[in-house]
């Protein structure tokens, strides 16, 4: 990490408290393993590490997963719901160990496989993949939440903001900076898909609504904003709260 950027992070006093991170798929393995992402990112947590913070980090499984998914469809067109579920789940594991092993020393040497086993972790920083059919990484994460009874949950996957449509497919979407669950919901409807692409998926933003969970959106490759965020300063993204 620069060091202009580690001089604030000396600034932050120790907290205990964990920053829960959702780190898309669709960041640290777009078409192929994005490499040169996943070194700068490592540095960062590292660093941040180093001056006292202390991470709880979930990944996705992006286009590793949705390959796998689609190619079980192609071969078997009524494959169950809950075998493409299974199917992400291990793509979620194999990009969760990349990130382990780019890590190092500070991390805990297995991949989490439950929110429980959390409360024996004291590692600085502990990776933690899909574990159960139904549920996306987003889920995951608020589970997290609700586990050590954290207030807020950092969903850093490709898009920038929460927007009103679909931002890919319409240039003039409009972000919003900040929401209320209930009007996240309206935008995303109410039912879960396997490989569902968006901020927070239906199921999470559920439970995130129901146990007053505050969801921050940002753009996962965007490190000097993702610092703002982790340091409470103003940011770029959108805040989701009750």
């Amino acid at each position: 990490m620069p060091k202009r950027r580690s001089k604030r992070l000396r600034k932050q006093k120790k907290n205990n408290q964990p920053h829960i991170i959702a780190l898309g798929g669709s960041v640290v393995a777009p078409d192929g393993i994005n490499l040169e992402f996943i070194s700068k990112f490592g540095a960062f947590i590292k660093q941040a590490v180093r001056h006292g913070h202390r991470f709880l980090i979930v990944i996705g499984g992006g286009a590793l997963a949705r390959e796998y998914q689609r190619a079980a469809k192609s071969l078997a067109k009524d494959t169950p719901q809950i075998e493409l579920d299974t199917i992400g789940m291990r793509a979620t594991r194999v990009n969760a160990d990349l990130l382990r092993v780019a890590l190092g020393k500070n991390v805990h040497p297995e991949i989490v496989e439950s929110p429980e086993r959390l409360l024996h972790i004291r590692d600085p920083i502990a990776i933690a993949a899909g574990f159960m059919p139904g549920y996306s990484t987003d889920t995951v994460a608020i589970r997290i939440a609700e586990e050590i009874n954290a207030e807020r949950v950092i969903i850093a996957g490709r898009p920038a903001y929460v927007y009103d449509r679909d931002f890919m497919r319409y240039p003039n979407a409009k972000p919003f900076r900040s929401l209320t669950w209930n009007a996240y919901k309206k935008l995303i409807g109410k039912r879960w898909k396997p490989g569902m692409s968006s901020p927070v998926d239906p199921v999470a933003a559920q439970r995130a609504s129901k146990f007053g969970i505050e969801v921050v959106v940002v753009r996962g490759n965007d490190l000097s904003n993702f610092e703002k965020v982790i340091m409470r300063k103003p940011f770029r993204g959108t805040r989701i709260s009750r």
